[in-house]
């Protein structure tokens, strides 16, 4: 699997989850950026 960049700076990407949801977290500036549907996902919960 290749290393997604933080859109925001130069980290890199990791997936976590959150409240059951995975999502994609920034280890530099630890932002948090969300694919296709995974807001409705989190907001439903």
């Amino acid at each position: 699997m290749t290393q997604l960049n933080c859109p925001k700076c130069p980290g890199g990407l990791s997936r976590r989850v959150l409240v059951g949801v995975t999502v994609d977290q920034c280890a530099k500036c630890r932002g948090i950026f969300l694919d296709r549907g995974e807001l409705e996902q989190l907001l439903r919960r």
